[in-house]
């Protein structure tokens, strides 16, 4: 995807996929996003979300990362959020939502570690 504020980049790993997300996620690119994790849901296997370039993060933005949690326990498929920028942690912490996401949002430092 190119757009001006936001870039996804995808990838097949052994159980499924990694996105990584940079830049700006919000009002102006929260449909793109939506319309490529939707495609990725219908993929087989697990789906982790690195998001440790993400520079903003507005409500529109938060939406979809929520409904991507709520749709993929809905459907069993596993999600992992890895690396959440400074940015996302706050905003996910405002909304008291960091506890629906796993030991990223708890423990950032252990999730670069265990990555490397």
């Amino acid at each position: 995807m190119n757009d001006e504020t936001m870039r996804i980049t995808g990838r097949k790993v052994r159980d499924g996929c990694r996105l990584t997300l940079s830049g700006e996620l919000t009002i102006y690119t929260a449909a793109a996003l939506k319309e490529r994790l939707v495609r990725e849901l219908e993929e087989p296997g697990s789906m982790e979300i690195d998001l440790e370039k993400v520079t903003d993060l507005d409500t529109a933005g938060f939406q979809v990362l929520y409904g991507l949690r709520r749709a993929c326990a809905r459907i069993g498929k596993d999600l992992k959020i890895s690396s959440p920028s400074r940015t996302v942690r706050e905003v996910f912490e405002l909304y008291n939502a960091a506890r629906h996401f796993g030991n990223s949002f708890l423990n950032p430092e252990r999730d670069k570690i265990e990555r490397t």
